[in-house]
């Protein structure tokens, strides 16, 4: 199994990042899991799954909306990729 989770705060250095700086996918990730993925999808088959440990993602109003916005935009910058 694929863990997901991305990184967007650029006032973090990479060295310096921990697990509480974990995100959802964003359009500002800087963890580059697009890239991951579609490298995996050459010769990966199995299941992904996210795994944020930021509180601002434990606490989220709407984590449901906010999972499926991180969804729509992983599988959407995959599907710009072509056939």
């Amino acid at each position: 199994m694929v863990h997901l989770s991305g990184v967007d705060d650029l006032g973090i250095p990479v060295a310096s990042l921990l697990d509480s700086d974990r995100v959802l996918v964003g359009p500002d990730d800087r963890l580059g899991n697009i890239g991951q993925i579609i490298g995996l999808m050459e010769g990966y088959s199995g299941r992904y799954s996210f795994e944020p440990f930021a509180r601002s993602v434990h606490e989220h109003a709407d984590i449901e909306r906010a999972l499926r916005a991180s969804m729509h935009l992983i599988d959407r910058d995959i599907a710009k990729l072509p056939a």
